[in-house]
């Protein structure tokens, strides 16, 4: 049984002294694994849906990721089913809005931003920040690998946004916290829990939401979320902000009511109650009120040269950064963002890079969402073997092929761009992103069997 901390248990049992036995039940019960599919690649599974997201889905055991050519797509992305919740809120809040703009203030890893865009589908526009520079690193892989062009990545404090006031259709906050409700995942979590570090967490927390709120326009909504229990720093932090009179709490419909529990603020994941993690979310709209007109400031080299490769009457724009290309939807979103203190890591996919007066298609452009209807480069289906050979960034032989450029697919889904030379095909998966264990130790597991 694992040892939580005294202090915890009682504080749990003060705030929830109905179902705390239970809950430490759950936490001392094995994690469920679960998933969230890439609506834009792959398609509808043959497994267990996660009852507050139709693209979640939970796995019977956990299994190495790391082999299958999939993942490595950006085709789903490995997440903890609660928080997937954000994805229902978003999918509630902007059901009328056709162009919105989001920013998702504390974005890494990136779980909470991939559910925006999931749910956006193409719509609208999303900044992910976040502001620790190795964090956001990791924001960067992930989001890259989802392939959504509505992106801006962005390494930032949240006052640096001050700039951009009232100009949010929706601000995401998953804040800092104790993390009481990872204890279950992670051992670490409880060993550095303590009731000074939550009231860290409460200072922390403040200061964020206390710039967020500036950043939403009026009958805008800002998200609050943190995976932790205790109502100092859910229930509280919201109190707080009720009380200034410029919010109302926002209530969505619940299909499935047994796993959720509701409250007349938000909502809350239990583990022994819900099939997931600790996690609690509060949904506010910001109330009516005079605001600063924007005007466009973004200003990118926009990219006028013909890609060959990429169809005709693209919805895309390209712009050029250094000697890469990158390819943007809903610009104009973009462009009234106020850039003067925003550290951008990248703005869109890189599909296209500059040697000398060469144009050559950028590794990064296999990540594209929507590839073949994009692109035309002629399509090379691999076996296991095969795909594990490439995501190890190895060469392999294809006979009987058009020499160029190709897209290696598995079970008919894109993974790898290739170029046929003749006697070979080299290969141009992503150097960053390749497998770093031997081939040998990798499995035949792949999400395509549940398809």
């Amino acid at each position: 049984m694992t040892q939580l901390p005294e202090a915890f248990l009682a504080q749990l049992k003060f705030d929830f002294p109905e179902i705390a036995n239970k809950v430490v039940e759950g936490i001392n019960s094995s994690a469920p694994t679960s998933i969230q599919v890439n609506r834009r690649k792959l398609p509808e599974l043959n497994l267990p849906n996660i009852n507050w997201n139709n693209l979640g889905y939970y796995l019977k055991d956990r299994p190495a990721f790391v082999s299958d050519p999939l993942y490595h797509a950006g085709c789903y992305y490995p997440m903890e089913a609660s928080s997937m919740f954000v994805g229902k809120v978003i999918e509630n809040i902007l059901s009328d809005n056709q162009n919105p703009l989001v920013l998702d203030l504390c974005a890494a890893p990136g779980g909470k931003s991939i559910s925006i865009l999931n749910r956006l589908n193409g719509r609208g526009f999303i900044v992910a920040n976040e502001i620790h520079a190795q964090r956001s690193n990791i924001l960067k892989e992930n989001l890259i690998k989802l392939g959504h062009p509505n992106i801006l990545i962005t390494n930032n404090s949240p006052e640096d946004f001050l700039d951009n006031p009232a100009l949010f259709d929706v601000v995401m906050v998953d804040a800092p916290c104790s993390g009481e409700g990872m204890f279950r995942k992670d051992e670490i979590a409880i060993q550095e829990w303590s009731e000074n570090n939550v009231s860290n967490c409460l200072v922390r927390q403040k200061n964020i939401l206390e710039t967020a709120i500036e950043l939403i326009k009026p009958n805008g909504y800002l998200i609050y979320s943190t995976c932790t229990f205790n109502k100092k720093e859910n229930e509280e932090q919201v109190l707080k902000l009720l009380a200034t009179n410029s919010f109302e709490v926002v209530k969505i419909p619940l299909d499935n009511k047994s796993e959720i529990s509701e409250s007349n603020l938000g909502y809350r994941f239990f583990p022994g109650i819900a099939k997931g993690e600790g996690f609690a979310c509060f949904i506010l709209k910001k109330l009516s009120s005079s605001a600063k007109k924007t005007k466009p400031q973004l200003k990118v080299k926009q990219f006028n040269i013909k890609i060959d490769w990429f169809k005709e009457n693209q919805s895309l724009i390209f712009h050029e950064f250094k000697e890469d290309v990158f390819a943007i939807s809903n610009f104009q979103l973009a462009k009234i963002l106020d850039p003067k203190k925003l550290h951008i890591k990248q703005l869109g996919i890189q599909v296209a890079q500059l040697k000398g007066k060469l144009l050559l298609p950028h590794p990064n452009l296999i990540f594209l969402v929507d590839l073949t209807k994009q692109i035309s480069f002629p399509l090379i289906e691999v076996k296991i073997e095969e795909a594990h050979a490439l995501l190890c960034l190895e060469t392999i032989s294809v006979t009987n092929n058009p020499k160029g450029w190709i897209i290696f697919t598995y079970n008919n889904l894109p993974f790898a761009l290739g170029k046929n030379v003749g006697n070979r095909i080299n290969n141009y998966f992503p150097k960053n992103f390749k497998i770093r264990i031997p081939k040998n130790q990798l499995s035949n597991f792949s999400v395509s069997n549940f398809i």
